[in-house]
């Protein structure tokens, strides 16, 4: 018998049949991973965009809250205090730890950010004021200014389920 001889008719039977249905399930496996790809991209992109859109919602609490410490500066009056009759800025010890942000209730007095008429933003930005501490002036003999440090902490929601939380502290001279 010759290898290189071509089968006959007879021996032929279903090899096509048997070709395509192989074809077929490699076709069919190449587009479910495509579209699985798909799916995951889209919902990394839907996630994405919730972070970036809370972490903006808080920045612009950030913005806010900077802007009323510049508004109540220490030569203007004392409500950056936190011993005076109305401060504006909360002791850390009346917050129970270094950990009190992760804590919701304690979020229940912070400063909701609104509008010009009031309303509040998308993602319900806040922030809270806390005092840091004053750093005593080095020059020994005179009466220099101190640094009163505020730890500024805000937070925002994005529109699915992010949650955004920014602190930074800011420094003013009394």
């Amino acid at each position: 018998m010759n290898p290189f001889a071509k089968p006959s008719l007879s021996q032929q039977h279903g090899v096509a049949l048997l070709s395509a249905l192989v074809v077929l399930l490699m076709v069919s496996v190449l587009g479910v991973a495509v579209g699985k790809q798909v799916l995951d991209s889209r919902r990394n992109a839907t996630v994405h965009y919730d972070l970036n859109n809370s972490y903006l919602r808080a920045q612009s609490a950030l913005s806010e809250a900077r802007a009323v410490i510049n508004e109540n500066h220490p030569s203007i009056n004392d409500k950056l205090n936190p011993d005076s009759a109305t401060p504006i800025v909360t002791k850390a010890t009346e917050l129970g730890g270094d950990d009190w942000w992760k804590t919701p209730s304690r979020w229940a007095t912070a400063v909701t950010v609104t509008d010009h008429q009031n309303a509040t933003l998308a993602g319900a930005p806040k922030y809270m004021l806390v005092d840091g501490g004053k750093e005593p002036s080095l020059d020994m003999g005179r009466h220099l200014p101190t640094r009163r440090f505020i730890k500024v902490v805000s937070q925002a929601d994005g529109d699915g389920e992010a949650q955004s939380m920014i602190q930074a502290y800011v420094a003013v001279m009394e």
